[in-house]
C-alpha cells in the first residue's frame, strides 16, 4: 500500500485480510449475486437497501460481463425473427 502525505510518500505491505472491510464484502456479495442472476429486489431485501441510488453504489459490473449479457440477449433476436408468432407476442406485450 502506498500512503501519500503532504511531505512524503511511504510504502508498506500488509496482508490482504487487514485491508478488506465490511463494505468490500457487501460490494462483492452484491456484484456476484447479480452476475449469477439473482433478482435485484431479493438482493436489496437481503442487504437492507431501500433506495436504488444507495444500492447502485455497491454494483460494479465488469466489461466482460456486459459483453456476455449483450451477446446472450441480442443473439436471441435471430430466433425471435424466425418465428412470427413470437414477434406478435412481443409486440402485443411490450409495445
Amino acid at each position: 500500500m502506498v500512503r501519500n502525505t503532504v511531505f512524503y510518500t511511504r510504502e508498506h505491505s500488509e496482508p490482504k485480510w487487514k485491508l478488506i472491510t465490511n463494505h468490500t464484502a457487501r460490494k462483492t456479495f452484491i456484484t456476484n449475486s447479480i452476475v449469477l442472476g439473482m433478482n435485484t429486489k431479493t438482493i436489496k431485501d437481503i442487504t437492507g437497501h431501500k433506495k436504488d441510488s444507495v444500492f447502485n453504489k455497491y454494483v460494479k459490473i465488469s466489461e466482460e460481463f456486459k459483453k456476455l449479457e449483450m451477446e446472450r440477449t441480442w443473439d436471441n433476436i435471430q430466433t425471435i425473427t424466425k418465428k412470427p408468432g413470437l414477434i406478435k407476442f412481443f409486440i402485443s406485450k411490450y409495445l
